[in-house]
């Protein structure tokens, strides 16, 4: 919420700045959360590092940003190398659950001798109960072999940097 707030405020900032003859009606403009990338590590060329940041605003040389509650902005140019941390977890939990979900399923549908009739309750039941701990089985498997994404940008010409830079904002959008 409070990115959403810092987000606005800035894009509202950008537009009365724009048009400095504005009267008390002011338009909102508002950002959707999916406007920004995800948290990603910048390394500049002058070897500052960015941490835990939200890129947003693409403009033509620079690109702004957003930490907590600050904002800022980098020129393009300048930027060598963003990171983004690997999704390990919840990925792993999502496929081991799927996995524990689909064998407690076939299990839970078993008569084991009893009737023949197939029961759909009982299924599910199975189903959801084998899944929880299979969830978090894969999520710890899948926490360990998560891998961050290092894109190096410093080979690349403005034209190329600009284009790769707005293809991770789109690719990696804020969850």
């Amino acid at each position: 919420m409070l990115k959403i707030l810092t987000v606005t405020m800035i894009m509202l900032s950008a537009y009365a700045n724009a048009y400095p003859d504005t009267s008390d009606s002011l338009k909102k403009i508002s950002v959707i959360l999916k406007d920004t990338a995800s948290e990603c590590t910048v390394i500049t060329s002058s070897r500052s590092v960015y941490k835990d940041i939200n890129l947003f605003l693409f403009k033509d040389s620079t690109v702004r940003f957003l930490k907590d509650d600050a904002t800022g902005k980098l020129n393009i140019s300048d930027i060598r190398t963003i990171k983004f941390k690997g999704a390990g977890f919840m990925k792993g939990a999502v496929i081991g659950w799927a996995i524990g979900f689909v064998s407690g399923f076939i299990i839970g549908c078993q008569d084991f001798g009893f009737s023949n009739e197939f029961n759909f309750g009982n299924g599910m039941l199975g189903g959801f109960i084998i899944g929880i701990p299979f969830a978090l089985i894969g999520g710890g498997i899948g926490a360990l072999f998560a891998e961050d994404k290092l894109y190096d940008l410093s080979n690349l010409d403005f034209d190329s940097k600009r284009k790769k830079i707005l293809f991770l904002m789109k690719e990696y959008p804020d969850r």
